[in-house]
Parts: C-alpha cells; sequence; structure tokens
C-alpha cells in the first residue's frame, strides 16, 4: 500500500471579485469577520445613492439654466454635479467595503459563525441574490436584482478557497470533539476523485490522502470508488481511531459506464488509509446508509437501504436492506426487503416522541429514483417503525433478505391531500421529487433540511431534467414541505453535513445544472433559527436494553 498525502495552504482573497456567470448575476463579497450585510442593505445604499443624485440634479436644474448662465458657467456647474455624484458612488463603494470592525453603521450588520472559525476573519464570500457559479467562472451583481426569496435569517455562503480536488457523487463529513481538536470538513473519494480531502474549519488549512496500488478481491482499487454514502463508527479495539465505511459505490468516473462494487471500504480516520472491508450480500452503487445500534448495547452496525447492481444506467434497482454486524462479521436483515428497489436516496431517523408521545422512532428514506433516469411521479417518503428495545440476536436470526419488511409509506401529497403538485419540472416546485441531494437534520429531529437535487423525466420519448438550487425543509409532524432559502446554484450528485460545534452545514461539490462541470468549492449555510445535528455523530434513537 502506497499512502500519498499533499499538504496545501489556503489562498487569501484581500479584495472582492467581481467576475461575470454565463446565465445569472451575482456580488461576491469578502465580509472581514465575517459579517454579513443584509441583502437588503445594497438595495438602500443604491436607493439612497440615486436620491442623493437626484436631490442634485433637481436642485441645479431649479436654480440654474442656459437661460441665466452662459454656456462656459453651464459646463462648470456640469463638471461640479458630475463630481460630486462620482465622489458619492467612491464613499459608497468605500462604505460597502470597508473593514466592518471600523464600520460606525453597525446595525445593518449581523455577527455570524463561531469565533474560532476560519471563516470568522473574512475568509468568506456571500451571496445574497441569484447567482451562477462555476468554477474559474467570473460572476457579478446587478445590484437591483437582489433575492427576495431568501429570508433575512438563512445565510449562504462560498468557501472562498477551492479544494484541492473536484468531486461529485461523493460524501461529506464534520468530525467535531475528537480529543479537542478542531472541526474537520473531510470529503470522501467521488467521481473523478482518488483523495480523502480534509479541511480544518478552524485555520482553514487543507491535505488530501490517496492509498494507491491497493486492491479488492475483485481487483478494483480500492481507491476507486463514486456514489458513495458514508457510516461512521467506533474502533472495536480499544481507544483505536474511528472509522468510516462505504457500503456501496461505483468503480470507474465515466458516467454511465460505472458498475457497482462487491467489497465495502473502511478509511482509518487516524491516517485517512482505506481497506478492503466485507464482501456485500449484493453489488450496488448509489445506496444511503446509516450507522444503528440495532442490538442494545452492542457496537453500531453498518446498515444500508437499496442501490443499483450492475451498471449506474442499465442496472437492476436494488429493494435490499442489509446490516452488517461487526462483533460477529456477519450481515443481517433487520429491515427486510423494500416495497421497490431504488437508488440514490436519502435516510434518516425520526426519534420517538417527537409528534406524539406513543410515536415509534422511525427510519425513513426519501429523494430517490425508482426507473433510471425517471424519478418517481409521486414524491413519497418511506418509513419503518424501530422497536423500542432494538432487535435480539434470536430474532435477527429468523428474519430473512427475502421477505419484505414493515415499510409504509409516511408520506405523499396525496395521502396529505396537496392539489397544487404543480409542474415537476419547475425548479421552483418544493413537492417536486428529486433525487442525488443532500439532507442535515434540525431540531431534535423535528425538521428534515433538504439541499439541491435533481429531477428526471421521460417526454416524448426523450428524457429531460430540473436542477434545484432551493433548501427545503420537512414538518416530521405536521408532514409539509416548506421553502426555506433560495442558493441560486443548481446543483446535485453531492451530501450536505453540518457541525453541530458551528452550527453550519456544508455543502462541497456536486455537478453543475447547467455546464454539468464538477464544482471544486464548498457550500456553507446557517440557519439561526435552528438547531443542526451532525448526521454522523447524533444518533437520534438508541433502544432501550430488555433489562
Amino acid at each position: 500500500m502506497t499512502l500519498f498525502s499533499r499538504y496545501g495552504g489556503r489562498r487569501r482573497k484581500l479584495a472582492p471579485v467581481l467576475e461575470e456567470g454565463p446565465r445569472r448575476v451575482i456580488m461576491t463579497r469578502q465580509e472581514g469577520e465575517s459579517m454579513l450585510i443584509a441583502a437588503s442593505r445594497s438595495t438602500d445604499l443604491e436607493k439612497k445613492k440615486m436620491a442623493t443624485a437626484s436631490i442634485f440634479v433637481s436642485s441645479s436644474s431649479s436654480r440654474y439654466s442656459l437661460s441665466n448662465f452662459g454656456f462656459f458657467h453651464y459646463v462648470v456647474i456640469s463638471l461640479f454635479l458630475s463630481t460630486i455624484v462620482c465622489f458619492n458612488h467612491i464613499i459608497l463603494h468605500l462604505v460597502r467595503h470597508k473593514d466592518p470592525d471600523t464600520s460606525q453603521d453597525r446595525l445593518t450588520m449581523k455577527i455570524i459563525f463561531n469565533d474560532k472559525a476560519y471563516f470568522r476573519h473574512g475568509k468568506f464570500r456571500a451571496l445574497t441574490s441569484e447567482h451562477v457559479v462555476g468554477d474559474r467562472k467570473k460572476v457579478r451583481m446587478l445590484l437591483e436584482e437582489v433575492s427576495a426569496l431568501v429570508p433575512e435569517w438563512v445565510q449562504n455562503y462560498i468557501l472562498p478557497d477551492t479544494l484541492l480536488h473536484k468531486l461529485r457523487n461523493h460524501d461529506s463529513i464534520v468530525f467535531e470533539g475528537v480529543h479537542g481538536q478542531n472541526p474537520k470538513l473531510v470529503n470522501v473519494l467521488g467521481r473523478l476523485n482518488r483523495h480523502i480531502q480534509t479541511l480544518d474549519l478552524v485555520t482553514g488549512k487543507q491535505w488530501d490522502v490517496r492509498t494507491e496500488n491497493v486492491l479488492d478481491p475483485g481487483g478494483k482499487a480500492v481507491d476507486d470508488l463514486n456514489h458513495v454514502y458514508s457510516v461512521v463508527v467506533d474502533s472495536l479495539e480499544p481507544n483505536g481511531p474511528q472509522e468510516i465505511w462505504l457500503p456501496c459505490g461505483f468503480h470507474n468516473d465515466k458516467v454511465n459506464a460505472e458498475v457497482s462494487t462487491s467489497y465495502v471500504r473502511i478509511i482509518n480516520t487516524a491516517d485517512m488509509s482505506i481497506r478492503v472491508g466485507p464482501k456485500l450480500p449484493v453489488a450496488g452503487g448509489a445506496c444511503c446508509a446509516k450507522a444503528l445500534r440495532i442490538i442494545p448495547g452492542e457496537p453500531m452496525m453498518v446498515c444500508s437501504f437499496a442501490g443499483t447492481h450492475g451498471t449506474h444506467n442499465e442496472g437492476i434497482f436494488l429493494p435490499n436492506t442489509q446490516c452488517y454486524d461487526r462483533l460477529r462479521e456477519r450481515w443481517w436483515y433487520p429491515f427486510g426487503k423494500l416495497p421497490y428497489g431504488f437508488d440514490h436516496g436519502n435516510v434518516a431517523v425520526i426519534p420517538a416522541g417527537i409528534c406524539n408521545k406513543m410515536d415509534s422512532a422511525k427510519v425513513v428514506l426519501f429523494n430517490f429514483r425508482k426507473r433510471s433516469y425517471e424519478t418517481s411521479l409521486i414524491p413519497e417518503i418511506l418509513a419503518h417503525d424501530l422497536p423500542e428495545s432494538g432487535w435480539t440476536v434470536k430474532e435477527l436470526e429468523g428474519l430473512s433478505s427475502n421477505v419484505t419488511g414493515s415499510w409504509y409509506t409516511y408520506y405523499s401529497p396525496i395521502m396529505q391531500n396537496v392539489t397544487t403538485l404543480g409542474d415537476p419540472l419547475d425548479p421552483d416546485n418544493i413537492e417536486s421529487a428529486r433525487d442525488a441531494s443532500g439532507v442535515v437534520m434540525a431540531n431534535n429531529g423535528r425538521t428534515i433540511l433538504n439541499f439541491f437535487g435533481v429531477y428526471y423525466t421521460k417526454l416524448e420519448k426523450k428524457f429531460r431534467k430540473v436542477g434545484f438550487s432551493m433548501i427545503r425543509s420537512f414538518d416530521v409532524c405536521d408532514k409539509k414541505w416548506s421553502l426555506v432559502s433560495d442558493t441560486g446554484i443548481k446543483s446535485f450528485a453531492l451530501q450536505t453535513t453540518a457541525s453541530e460545534v458551528l452550527q453550519v452545514a456544508f455543502t462541497c461539490g456536486g455537478e453543475a445544472f447547467e455546464t454539468g462541470k464538477t464544482h471544486g468549492t464548498c457550500f456553507a449555510h446557517r440557519f439561526p433559527n435552528m438547531t443542526l445535528h451532525n448526521p454522523h455523530f447524533t444518533h437520534l434513537w438508541e433502544p432501550k436494553s430488555a433489562s
């Protein structure tokens, strides 16, 4: 095995750069001390600027005219007025870009994020309007087109430092609270990426590690894996490092030529090296996965749901579910078969009693496609209740992978009498089905936040798709989707994670909907009115011991 590691310093951007994108426009701005001038402030400043100019013009036109003064006087007055307007513009520019620490207009600014985060020190670009950001593409802003869709309390940003490697069809994890270390954002493999990339969220430093020359028993390189879903578990060895398990994925970077993996990958977080794990019951890629404590008092199991067997484009959609018991080194099937196969989905856990005291905890599956490049016409959420006391070994021994489990439809627009489904190809339709999107839980499991995504359909024998730039939320009790924010960037083939320490969600990489190119940047999302949970470390269900 060969480990390749590279340390990358962050690039400093000392001044805002206004660049042009292919379709929409935005302003990017360095915010010293990570303070954000509200989007409405830009409009107010522009209005003041125009109002000031109009005052000068109106007052001058009422006092002076060509009939009272000669041409020379007219030229002098015109130059004088032009100088005032230009001076006003310069002052306005300085006010807009000066260090917030010295700003006298403190009421227009908001202090955000934890003091120790590296982006606390002006390392962010503010996104205050609709925009398109492509790697190395220029972006600019029309001040009169500030987005009215983004609530004042929602803040979306793009980290100023690009990743060391562009990536999509990967996974993202935030490690925090480990031996007093800084929170770290880790991006795992993915299409076009053979590295485990790490970003220190306090210092902003980046580095990557690659495991080369290691093959699984099927002859596939361990670092060649995309469409992954990460599960973080504690080591079974005392004081051993945590591990990242990848229970599904595809080999090959070429779109629609991928082949599903037959073996789990395991990443040692001490050095980010990759090794081969157990063989999968069925080879699959694009599954969704979760760490669940199936047997009370025992280590977490690695549970995976659905996926595709074979090629990405023409493979079989799997209805399989399975959980790997690391103690006994075997697979169990506590959830049985799904009602149908799917891939590119998301998984989350709804805790017990969140809506009613008698409600069981649930594992829910959603945001998936049931046919190749054709999303389900009904954007439903599947659920399976989690028993209060988990399972026993004897109970697990009696469960088969071939028997359909106790799955049921937790939500569908029809069940909720949603009569305004709208056009599924409308990018602003919050009810529209989607897949390949990101998910983070919030508010003790009451809220599911859903980021980006894509919808495919087949009309008149032609495939059509729509990308989503929105962030929407699902209230698990009211069973209702709501629009939270719109980032302005349509993207998919990504995952979202969150830091509980910083209370910030992160979405890295992904595929740009408009261009098909792979992103090399990371979003950061903050929702001050919500409490975010780290999806890999906050477990919203713990079975009670039978004793």
